[in-house]
């Protein structure tokens, strides 16, 4: 630390007498300052400049760091958990294995650099955003600006990604596990073998990116653009997702005996109410009559199922593949459709009373 720590102490109640009354005190100026390892946590950080400053290893979590400047600041390895940088400047800053736990950017801009040269006589220079294999999980990055940002190998489960422009970011081997992506920017974004299991993706726009080798089960798409992507591919990984996982044998015999009571008229159409079935491979099932109410068909394929007055009031369908299934008369009362695939399905005279995410989904009904 280039700083002696009285001046340090004196810069923070400085900035702490401004931030009570900007006619007192002094806006804390760290520019260029080496503070790595400093422990700066929970203080009252507010407008405060960090531009280029040496945080490395800094703890600052909980920290009040809304509006402060970051920008081409080295915070590899920073503590941020719980700490709220809504608004900061975050441009060009080196994030590389930063924890941001729990913490809270809405409105914070995550951009490339650019650092303008002496003089101004050549281009400027980019810095790269790396946030690689930095910890988001649960932070709230509401309408983040993440334009282009490096997010290669982070965490960001259960995160608030809602409406954060992604445009061209860099999130191969990301964990998105039940991250909140709707109504994000991801155009030309990278998402090769990221896990987006889960993820809401609802009115995202997801023009050219990639998504090779992705963990896609239970996503929610409603509303999506998905221009220039592979729709089919998209369907088809959905399917491998779910065709991994084996069907337990109580739950095969059970179909097996319903398909008999169809055919041969002897026995009893199978009860399957309130049964987890998350992620299997039931497509082209014969499953007309059956019940199935209250069960978990999350992330299910029953793609060109037959489905004639089967029972699915309160099923959880999200992310289920029902493309080309026959739902005739089925009920679906109070079933959660969000994300489901259901071109080509059939739903006359289905009960859709209560129903959700069906809005705007292309069906015939």
């Amino acid at each position: 630390m280039d700083l002696t720590e009285q001046e340090l102490l004196s810069a923070l109640e400085e900035h702490a007498l401004w931030l009570e009354n900007p006619q007192q005190g002094a806006c804390a100026d760290f520019s260029n300052k080496d503070l790595a390892g400093t422990d700066l946590s929970g203080r009252a950080l507010a407008g405060a400049s960090f531009a280029s400053c040496n945080l490395k290893e800094t703890n600052l979590s909980r920290a009040d760091l809304r509006g402060v400047d970051f920008f081409s600041a080295d915070l590899t390895g920073a503590d941020l958990t719980s700490a709220d940088l809504t608004d900061a400047d975050l441009r060009g800053a080196v994030l590389f294995a930063v924890n941001l736990a729990d913490a809270h950017l809405t409105g914070a801009n995550m951009r490339r650099g650019l650092r303008m040269t002496e003089g101004g006589e050549s281009e400027p220079e980019v810095i790269a955003q790396n946030l690689r294999n930095a910890c988001l999980d649960g932070a709230d990055l509401t309408g983040a600006d993440a334009l282009c940002v490096d997010l290669k190998g982070a965490s960001l489960k259960n995160s608030n990604l809602s409406g954060v422009n992604f445009e061209g970011a860099d999130l191969e081997d990301a964990d998105l596990e039940n991250a909140d992506l709707s109504n994000a920017h991801l155009a030309e974004a990278n998402c090769r073998n990221a896990v987006l299991s889960g993820a809401n993706l609802s009115g995202a726009s997801l023009r050219g990116v990639v998504i090779e080798g992705a963990k896609l089960d239970g996503i929610q798409l409603e509303g999506a653009i998905l221009d220039d992507l592979d729709t089919e591919g998209l369907k088809e990984m959905l399917r491998k997702d779910i065709a991994h996982l084996p069907m337990d044998e109580t739950v095969r015999t059970a179909l097996e005996a319903h398909v008999h009571w169809l055919d041969q008229e002897t026995g009893a159409p199978v009860n399957l109410n309130g049964q987890d079935l998350t992620r299997l491979d039931l497509s082209k099932s014969r499953l007309s009559g059956a019940s199935l109410a209250g069960a978990d068909l999350h992330g299910v394929s029953l793609s060109g199922a037959q489905l004639i007055k089967c029972n699915l009031s309160g099923c959880d369908l999200r992310g289920a593949d029902l493309s080309g299934a026959d739902l005739r008369s089925a009920d679906l009362s109070n079933a959660d459709l969000t994300g489901a695939l259901l071109k080509g399905a059939r739903l006359q005279g289905a009960d859709l009373t209560g129903t959700l995410g069906i809005d705007g989904l292309e069906v015939d009904v």
